[in-house]
């Protein structure tokens, strides 16, 4: 699986999978909108299952007036979601 979408955070971001294989494109899944301030960071699969969570880091929301990718990393926060994989 592969997220994809502008690096600044403001989206649109695409879900994709891929087999792999050197001549096969990706196929899009999805699109995936992430929520306010933030932008997709990790994919987790579920083994046995289709399910997969999707990780948004919150790098831009505020915590305690400072934005949060500039906050200790045991203060940072994100935010999660659970998607459906065919």
């Amino acid at each position: 699986l592969i997220i994809a979408g502008p690096h600044n955070g403001s989206g649109p971001f695409q879900l994709y999978k891929w087999s792999g294989a050197l001549d096969a494109a990706p196929a899009r899944v999805m699109d995936l909108t992430a929520p306010a301030n933030s932008a997709p960071e990790a994919i987790v699969p579920y083994p046995g299952t289709k399910d997969v969570q999707i990780i948004f880091d919150q790098g831009d929301n505020l915590i305690g007036g400072t934005i949060c990718k500039d906050v200790p990393v045991g203060e940072r926060r994100f935010i999660d979601t659970i998607v459906h994989v065919d």
